[in-house]
């Protein structure tokens, strides 16, 4: 009696599809023959826990390249706002002495950069459910159903330029003057271009620049070169009539 209620005890606590759990037993060769069926299962279990452990491993390999490229990403976009704003700061614009861009990335996906730095998925041990709850989350609003990709415009909340003055090193949000904001604009607009048109390819684009009269000669000089040498054919207006800037930019009413 004592061994069947053990045995009865284990088939309630490790469900055999072999063993069926309400069948009386009457003598102990049916006892027998559930023992055996129980060793059997457990006669492969080191193998088994063997291979659980590789599929494992594998599947975090998996996981661990594709959320690199998620990491690859974020630093891809910050890289890239590092090198604008070294080739922006090439230039010399009235009396700013120092141009950044500043990029906003969207809160999800640093939260989600900032989970997947807390978490080492390089061993045999799966993370938690949240983990991957989150993680599918993020997919499911923000990658492309049918491509399966990461839209790169998705993950931007917002991307505007700060600027610093160079007579007191005033950090500045706010555009200060038109012909200033045309030509950080075009400057942007200028090594943006250069990053996506090939070389063989000439291309001439127009811009307004509106105030250009309230840039100095030198800034005035640094706009209108900067703008024709990388593709724009340049259009300025003034608030009155400058005979330096009529003969710098040609024609003119």
């Amino acid at each position: 009696s004592y061994f069947n209620a053990q045995l009865q005890k284990l088939i309630d606590e490790l469900p055999s599809s072999d063993v069926d759990p309400h069948k009386e037993r009457a003598c102990l060769n049916e006892c027998e023959r559930i023992v055996q069926s129980y060793l059997s299962a457990f006669s492969t279990l080191e193998y088994d826990r063997n291979q659980y452990l590789n599929e494992i491993r594998s599947h975090n390999q998996l996981v661990s390249s594709q959320l690199n490229e998620l990491k690859e990403t974020g630093a891809h976009l910050t890289n890239s706002i590092h090198d604008i704003n070294n080739e922006l700061n090439d230039k010399n614009i009235s009396n700013l002495s120092e141009i950044k861009l500043h990029l906003v990335i969207n809160k999800r996906f640093e939260s989600l950069l900032a989970t997947l730095e807390k978490h080492d998925i390089q061993d045999d041990t799966l993370l938690e459910a949240q983990f991957y709850s989150s993680l599918s989350n993020f997919v499911e609003d923000f990658f492309n159903k049918k491509s399966r990709r990461l839209k790169i415009h998705d993950i931007i909340s917002s991307i505007d330029y700060h600027y610093t003055l160079e007579e007191t090193g005033e950090v500045v949000t706010k555009a200060q003057s038109g012909g200033t904001t045309a030509t950080i604009s075009a400057f942007v607009l200028s090594i943006l271009l250069k990053r996506i048109i090939p070389h063989y390819i000439s291309l001439s684009f127009p811009i307004i620049v509106d105030e250009i009269g309230t840039l100095d000669s030198y800034n005035t000089d640094a706009a209108i070169k900067q703008i024709a040498d990388h593709g724009f054919s340049i259009f300025c207006a003034t608030p009155q009539f400058s005979p330096s800037v009529s003969m710098k930019v040609g024609r003119w009413i």
